[in-house]
């Protein structure tokens, strides 16, 4: 659940970037129950030109912290700029 949130924030459609992910890492901390609501918290860290980090958690809802993360990704938007000026 972590990763997909981080992975939707990173490739979010506005910010016409893609971008896949190079190194994740998740620490499952806490319990969460089944039919139990969760919350997950998402942010970018820092954001250069060619990756992104991001880190995240996952909370229950006694708003314990069932798991935490980060992640790096490698932002594609230049390589699609290139195929498209190839193209041209």
């Amino acid at each position: 659940m972590l990763c997909d949130v981080l992975g939707i924030l990173a490739n979010h459609p506005g910010d016409g970037v893609s971008a896949i992910t190079t190194g994740m890492n998740i620490d499952f901390i806490g319990k969460a129950y089944i039919g139990e609501k969760v919350r997950v918290i998402a942010e970018v860290t820092n954001k250069g030109s060619s990756l992104v980090y991001m880190s995240g958690k996952i909370l229950n809802e006694k708003e314990q912290i069932v798991a935490k993360g980060s992640t790096r990704l490698f932002v594609l938007k230049k390589e699609r700029e290139k195929a498209r000026e190839n193209h041209k």
